[in-house]
Order: C-alpha cells, then sequence, then structure tokens
C-alpha cells in the first residue's frame, strides 16, 4: 500500500487491496485512450511459495500511481506494463522495465518476454527499442451466446464432468502435464496453488468414470470468466471430446450467471480457432509475445 510518500519504482510481493483499484483505475485509463485490453497480471496477484519474490512494479510519482508492470510465471516470465497517458515519454517504462529485468536476473529466469498487444502502436515501438524478439501471438476471443452445435459422428466412450476437488489433485496434474508436455512436479505445485484462490476453479473430464481425458482452469475476472490451460490429453484427440468439454463447461458457467466467457488461443493453432469459432467465440485483440535477449 502507498505510504503517501513514495516516489519512483517501488516493487511487490503481492498486492493490497487499494493497490489493485489504483492499477485497474490506471489499466482502464490507458485501455480508453488507447482503444487496447492491458494483459495485466492482477486476479491472482498474492503470496506465493516465495513471499520474496516481486511480482509487481508501480511507479509513483508524488504517491500517485503512474505506471506498473505485473511479472507472471517462474522460470519463463512474461511481462506487461503500462503508463499513464499524460506520463508517457519520460523514461517511466524504462525504469519499470529495468527493474523488472533486475527481479528475473536475482531469479535465474531462462526466458523473459514482453506481451504487446498489435493495436498498441506506441508499444510495439517500445518492443522494438528493448531489443524485444517475436516469439508467438495469440488471439483472445469472447462468447456471449455459445452457438448451438448439431449431433455429428463420434466415438466418444462415457464422460463425466465436475470441477476438481483436491483428492483430484494427482489426476488433474497428470492430465494437464501429458497436454501440455510439461513437469508432473511442477504442475501438481502450480495447481494446488491455484486451488486456494477463490477466484480460480478447475474442471475434470474422465471417460467412463476413470480416465482422466481432458481439464482446464476458468478465472473469475468480472465480467468475464476466463478460461485456461484447456486440452485434452494426446492419445484421446480426434474423438470429440474437447468440443463436448468446452460446450459443458460454458454451459454451466453462463447458468451460473457468466454471460462473457473469454479464452486465448495460439494464432496458428487453426484447430482451436475453428473449434473456438464454431462455439460461437469471436476475435477480440492479439497479443504478441516478444522475447528479450538478456535480462
Amino acid at each position: 500500500m502507498s505510504t503517501g510518500s513514495e516516489r519512483g519504482v517501488v516493487g511487490r510481493s503481492a498486492l493490497s487491496a487499494a493497490e489493485v483499484t489504483a492499477i485497474s483505475a490506471l489499466r482502464d485509463r490507458c485501455n480508453r485512450v488507447d482503444g487496447l485490453d492491458l494483459k495485466l497480471e492482477l486476479e491472482a496477484r498474492r503470496d506465493d511459495a516465495d513471499p520474496g519474490q516481486v511480482s509487481a512494479f508501480l511507479y509513483y510519482e508524488d504517491a500517485v500511481l503512474v505506471g506498473c508492470c505485473t511479472l507472471d510465471g517462474r522460470t519463463e516470465v512474461e511481462i506487461c506494463g503500462m503508463v499513464d497517458p499524460e506520463q508517457r515519454h519520460r523514461g517511466i517504462g524504462r525504469a519499470l522495465l529495468a527493474a523488472a529485468k533486475a527481479e528475473c536476473m536475482r531469479r535465474g529466469t531462462r526466458r523473459i518476454m514482453l506481451i504487446c498487444e498489435d493495436a498498441s502502436a506506441g508499444g510495439k515501438a517500445f518492443v522494438a527499442a528493448h531489443g524485444g524478439q517475436p516469439l508467438f501471438a495469440e488471439h483472445r476471443m469472447e462468447l456471449e451466446t455459445l452457438s448451438p452445435q448439431a449431433a455429428g459422428r463420434t466415438n466418444m466412450d462415457p464422460v463425466e464432468i465436475h470441477v476438481a476437488q483436491r483428492s483430484d489433485l494427482e489426476a488433474m496434474a497428470r492430465t494437464q502435464a501429458a497436454i501440455f508436455a510439461d513437469s508432473v512436479d511442477y504442475v501438481r505445485w502450480s495447481i494446488e496453488r491455484d486451488m486456494d484462490d477463490p477466484n480460480t476453479i478447475f474442471y475434470l473430464a474422465l471417460a467412463q468414470g476413470l480416465r482422466p481425458i481432458s481439464s482446464l482452469k476458468v478465472i473469475f475476472a468480472p465480467p468475464r470468466a476466463f478460461i485456461y490451460a484447456f486440452g485434452v490429453v494426446p492419445q484421446e484427440r480426434g474423438r470429440g471430446y474437447g468440443g463436448l468439454m468446452l460446450t459443458r463447461v460454458i454451459e454451466l458457467l453462463q447458468a451460473a450467471g457468466w454471460r462473457k466467457v473469454a479464452l486465448e488461443v495460439d494464432v496458428d493453432n487453426a484447430p482451436a480457432l475453428a473449434l473456438y469459432t464454431a462455439r460461437g467465440f469471436h476475435i477480440t485483440t492479439t497479443y504478441g509475445y516478444y522475447e528479450l535477449a538478456e535480462p
């Protein structure tokens, strides 16, 4: 929390409610002026396994917040930042990035990525000025009305889809590790941490009540429910499970009052784009991910 006398860059391992409110107000102002949808990680900012690990840098002018960047990840860190439109071209963005890079160096981060929307000319100029090299891009897609689906031929077994509990932790960890070719230990740690967040839930799909086939995470960030980490285990793909999982979870979310559902997808993932478009999702913006050559 601001003490009322802060100036310059201040690091935070977790944000207070007042800081989240101030950052959200600044984000909304930047979005309104620039026509963007900044991808700042605010909803999940909390104490972690390492309370000394900085997850956000704030920039104050006479105790007024005029800039911020958030850091998301461990060995690979994603950075998204912003500066008040009336305070730009004064070195605030450079100061925030320098602090973020120093934090990444302290952690021993292997890769630093800057997130910049395609629609942000100023953001792309900033990335280029700091040597950012394009890695990949993701579309953000949103849905307000689920499109009805005609019955198609499938060879699916009976499927049970439920909100994952602590007792599902091992099945969830192994399912997501298989989907994303990741470490089971890291995925288990990440899921267990997120299960403590009241704004996050997981769904697990079991074929014939026993065989884990698909999973996803939902983060509630009003007015949207965001779907993340969605996939089907490799050996079960191509049988219609992904479409079934997505449709049922969206139905549950909308029945619970979440009229807007959002997700992100790699711009080159044609099968996923086709699936989401068929369910009624539309592209709202595109985020580029740029790697910095060195911390």
